[in-house]
């Protein structure tokens, strides 16, 4: 994996912290920081590839908006994934639906999917989604 930029987005202090130690040291990444949404961001950097986004945060929402060309991969994260934040996820076209606790090992492969283009979600959390409203129980 190339060293792909990284820009980690949220009110949620104690994620942004727990990103920058996954995160900060490894090769594979450009670490460009992590900030909440009030805080002015160094524009020094080279813009974002990947977006790491504090899905309970909805000031992310105006950041993710501002204009980037490329526009960056965006991976959510959320104290209690459910079916409204996968759906958020996806609505916002993201490319993960993911806990905030998720070991580093399923957050480093979540990044090396997302920059392959494919949405990473944890298997039970579709299944549940698919299942909801139909009435049938999930298996």
């Amino acid at each position: 994996m190339s060293a792909m930029p990284v820009l980690v987005i949220g009110l949620d202090a104690a994620w942004r912290t727990r990103m920058q130690r996954l995160l900060a040291m490894r090769g594979e990444l450009d670490w460009l920081g992590a900030y909440a949404p009030a805080q002015p961001r160094d524009s020094a950097h080279a813009p974002p590839a990947l977006l790491l986004l504090d899905g309970d945060d909805p000031g992310v929402e105006r950041e993710r908006r501002k204009p980037q060309l490329p526009s960056p991969r965006r991976l959510y994260f959320y104290r209690n994934p459910n079916t409204h934040a996968l759906r958020h996820s996806i609505g916002a076209e993201g490319h993960a639906c993911l806990n905030k606790l998720d070991s580093p090992e399923i957050v480093m492969r979540a990044i090396r999917a997302a920059e392959s283009g494919l949405f990473v979600v944890a298997p039970e959390l579709l299944v549940e989604s698919l299942h909801a409203g139909t009435g049938v129980p999930p298996p």
